[in-house]
């Protein structure tokens, strides 16, 4: 068996036994199969997450940040870690891939498991889950909105008391632990008219008195001001040496004997491209040849 992989940078090529390599594309790369066009869409659309958004009879649309990046650059660290350990029982390195769009499909696995076994595709969300059926859901309030992360059954007619509503237990379509996207959505519809009536903070005060499972919907702004985030290091103030005091995102990884802390400022686009380089085993003759062909900056 071949115990080298080749790193191919614009007819440049470098032969290593125990180098960990890690490339990532948008479509996978490993295996060289594109359907026309698809290099024209995106991976939350390739990946079939884009048609799970919003309600039925409205236009789907993307999720509204970067999942795709991170759930793939996730995957890559976790893919590098699993070729470093590799690399130390065996001491032959190996080449690692990723993409935008295996990371879409690995993100949905539990739909599209769902999916391979009932036959069934899923609905669109409309404003929650189409799996979890039992209050769980994005709901209006007088200022904003709230989430409910699902209504126990058996806390149900106790939830529709609290919230105004007692004759909604009268009705035994709501009280089953999953109902029918008929019945939920009927369920939802009850729910908002009478959510509308508070306003966020009054509802979030009024549902962890009742040890309720529930988040305020928030903004980036909202989130930021939360101290739980602070105090969990979500989110910190560093000082920049160009910058100077700036908030950034912290780790969500907590650890008890080696905990994660703030490092050095990240480079600048290409600060180590040279060194990296050199490190693969190219020459400074390599490097400018790069450089002057454009392939790198």
């Amino acid at each position: 068996s071949e115990t080298t992989f080749r790193v191919d940078l614009d007819g440049v090529r470098v032969a290593v036994s125990d180098r960990v390599g890690a490339p990532g594309s948008g479509w996978a790369t490993w295996h060289a199969v594109m359907l026309d066009g698809i290099v024209l869409a995106a991976a939350q659309a390739a990946g079939g997450l884009i048609s799970t958004t919003n309600t039925e009879g409205v236009e789907p649309t993307p999720v509204g940040a970067t999942v795709a990046d991170h759930m793939a650059s996730q995957n890559l660290v976790a893919g590098v870690l699993a070729a470093l350990v590799a690399r130390e029982r065996t001491g032959v390195g190996q080449r690692v891939d990723v993409s935008l769009l295996g990371g879409q499909i690995w993100a949905q696995a539990s739909e599209y498991s769902a999916y391979f076994i009932s036959g069934r595709v899923p609905s669109r969300a409309d404003g929650g889950h189409p799996f979890v059926r039992s209050g769980y859901g994005i709901f209006p309030t007088a200022d904003g909105h709230i989430a409910m992360v699902g209504i126990p059954a058996k806390r149900r007619a106790e939830f529709f008391a609290l919230v105004g509503m007692p004759e909604l237990a009268d009705d035994e379509r709501f009280l089953a632990p999953q109902m029918t996207d008929e019945v939920h959505l009927a369920l939802r519809q009850s729910l908002a008219k009478v959510l509308v009536r508070r306003t966020t903070a009054q509802w979030c005060e009024l549902f962890e008195a009742g040890n309720w499972r529930f988040a305020p919907v928030n903004d980036y702004q909202a989130a930021a001001a939360d101290p739980h985030l602070v105090e969990n290091g979500y989110v910190f103030e560093t000082d920049h040496p160009d910058w100077g005091r700036i908030r950034t995102v912290g780790s969500p990884i907590a650890m008890s004997a080696t905990p994660p802390v703030p490092g050095a400022v990240s480079p600048e686009l290409g600060a180590h491209t040279d060194e990296v380089l050199i490190a693969a085993g190219l020459s400074a003759q390599d490097i400018a040849a790069l450089r002057e062909s454009g392939a790198i900056g």
